[in-house]
């Protein structure tokens, strides 16, 4: 019987061929997204460079009697536990779109003209978000439940043998090319920023969880 009289054969086929063109159509979307991202973060730091290149010189004094990080043998590794995420973070020496975009497949990036943990001034991480339901590939949802956070819910980052928490303090949206609102260091030395794109899977907006560590004075 030719497959072309058969209902269900038919079915098949133009099921197949739906997924196949869908995927095509996200991945094309991702790359789209990824460098659009880049591109929104690099008009901040065009302004911030100096200000952060600054910054980087002038790490945290901590001393025992103010803040203790716990050691940990886990490094370069981001928890959320509210909402039950753990990735590894990328670390890259230069801030190339294609480059980051590949890195984003390995977990959750640093994006490299942020500073790094515990430095003065504000690090910044980016990740994949994916629509309800999209399968666990790579690490295309690391950031897609982000916006559940509340503030006070901890963001744990594991950093040079130390375990790091901060406490979010907000959750705002920012158009596409819209600043990253410059943060007031007088409360806290460090200040850490997980950006994705929103809605899950869209290019319309993005999403920046606020969080900071407060040093007690």
């Amino acid at each position: 019987m030719n497959s072309l009289s058969n209902p269900k054969k038919m079915a098949k086929r133009f099921a197949k061929v739906f997924l196949l063109a869908f995927l095509i159509m996200v991945a094309i979307s991702h790359k789209q997204i990824i460098e659009q991202i880049f591109d929104y973060n690099e008009l901040y730091f065009k302004t911030a460079e100096i200000k952060t290149s600054e910054q980087k010189q002038e790490p945290i004094e901590i001393n025992e009697s103010e803040i203790i990080f716990p050691y940990s043998e886990k490094n370069n590794f981001i928890e959320i536990p509210s909402i039950n995420i753990e990735a590894p973070i990328v670390f890259s020496e230069n801030a190339d779109p294609e480059d980051l975009e590949k890195l984003l497949d390995e977990g959750v990036v640093h994006f490299p003209k942020s500073v790094l943990p515990l430095e003065n001034g504000t690090t910044i991480l980016l990740g994949h978000s994916a629509p309800f339901g999209w399968p666990k590939i790579k690490h295309d949802w690391v950031f897609s439940d982000v916006v559940k956070l509340e503030k006070g819910d901890e963001i744990i980052i594991y950093f040079d043998n130390k375990k790091i928490t901060y406490y979010v303090t907000d959750t705002i949206f920012l158009e596409k090319g819209e600043e990253i609102p410059e943060k007031d260091l007088t409360n806290s030395q460090n200040y850490l920023i997980i950006i994705s794109c929103w809605p899950p899977g869209k290019d319309s907006k993005r999403i920046a969880i606020m969080s900071e560590l407060t040093i007690n004075q």
